[in-house]
């Protein structure tokens, strides 16, 4: 069995806005939103996992409120405990005395599922209003 190795180091998420989104199972909301991240870029720590020289996830976090903004592992390299991993870096990193997921798409089972593992489970519900134009 080959085993892989995994670096874990801060991205500049604008290098990597091609690949990211294609480890997405939902678009984040806009308060999660990169154009929303590069308004205060300052307050995030985001950071990516290497495997090879090639991102394989990446997480984005504001330590200051506990938030996780945006947290994904590529399809090919889930259940591996990669995500776990950035988990971990985020509460090491976290100067706020709760971490918080919010604005999540509740109905991913994949991430509920995830969430649950760690003990993170829903406090509250967001309602989206959309109109069709």
């Amino acid at each position: 069995m080959i085993r892989h190795s995994y670096i874990i180091q801060p991205i500049h998420i604008d290098e990597y806005k091609d690949i990211i989104p294609t480890f997405w199972n939902f678009h984040p909301s806009w308060q999660n939103s990169f154009e929303s991240i590069e308004r205060t870029k300052e307050d995030f720590i985001c950071k990516g996992v290497f495997s090879d020289g090639n991102l394989i996830a990446y997480s984005i976090f504001e330590p200051g409120s506990g938030d996780v903004t945006q947290l994904a592992v590529h399809p090919g390299f889930r259940r591996k405990g990669i995500g776990s991993m950035l988990l971990q870096e985020m509460v090491n990193d976290n100067t706020f005395p709760t971490l918080k997921v919010v604005n999540t798409d509740i109905g991913c089972d994949s991430v509920k599922a995830f969430l649950s593992v760690h003990g993170i489970e829903p406090k509250g519900k967001q309602y989206e209003m959309i109109k069709k134009l």
